[in-house]
């Protein structure tokens, strides 16, 4: 039953996700598309090769989430992140379904699935981490530069605040080793609805954050290695725009 309503939903984000696709050429135009597309001409070799520099970084970084060294390849871990996006924007999902697609995935790579849930989550979280320290240096060097005045001030400050307490948020939770998605599961159990399902999730959910907490707290050179490829890939997609 379960499996007849995880098919249900996917199914019915892919058609989302292709309405939307449908919508946007109907819009803009095909001709319109085509047009653009060709009007990259010669740069479009290397718009590609940064867009694979930011894929091949985040699965360098995935391979050094594993705690076990030599535990999964760079072609296994670059298979699997690619595998996780085509999920992403076939579904229109976002994260929702590509995360537990590359924790499943790993799992058939012969990880446990503890390991393979934090090596998902820890590369995620390192991912996030470093877009927001990007963005806190681009909207500092607007605020700093630019020097904007009315709205787009007050955005670009909103906008500063949020990423640096975004980020501020999930090292200080790692330093202090706190179990926030266990945390925040259990939360949402209390509340009643689903229930019983959101705890069947803990004896996976637990062991796994307590693997991230050591991958991202108790291995210095490993975060340090994780974050500038986090950082790399960032500014691959930087450079691409």
């Amino acid at each position: 039953m379960a499996l007849k309503v995880s098919h249900a939903i996917r199914f019915g984000l892919f058609c989302m996700g292709l309405a939307l696709l449908v919508y946007v050429t109907r819009q803009l135009g095909f001709h319109a598309i085509v047009a653009m597309l060709f009007g990259l001409r010669w740069s479009v070799l290397p718009v590609l090769l940064l867009y694979a520099g930011h894929h091949m970084a985040r699965a360098l970084a995935l391979v050094r989430c594993v705690r076990q060294d030599g535990g999964l390849t760079f072609r296994d871990a670059l298979w699997v992140r690619m595998s996780g996006e085509a999920v992403e924007y076939m579904t229109f999902s976002g994260p929702l379904l590509a995360e537990p697609t590359k924790a499943w995935l790993l799992g058939r790579r012969g990880l446990d699935v503890s390991e393979g849930l934090a090596a998902t989550l820890a590369e995620y979280l390192a991912s996030t981490v470093a877009a927001s320290a990007m963005a806190v240096i681009g909207f500092g060097y607007v605020l700093a530069v630019l020097q904007p005045h009315g709205a787009a001030r007050v955005a670009a400050m909103i906008g500063l605040i949020a990423m640096a307490a975004f980020g501020s948020l999930v090292v200080g939770g790692i330093a202090a080793r706190l179990h926030i998605l266990g945390s925040l599961v259990r939360g949402l159990a209390s509340l009643g609805p689903g229930a019983d399902r959101l705890r069947q999730v803990l004896p996976v959910l637990d062991p796994a954050e307590h693997v991230l907490i050591q991958l991202l707290r108790d291995t210095p050179r490993r975060l340090v290695a994780v974050l500038a490829l986090e950082l790399a890939a960032q500014g691959f997609l930087a450079i691409e725009l």
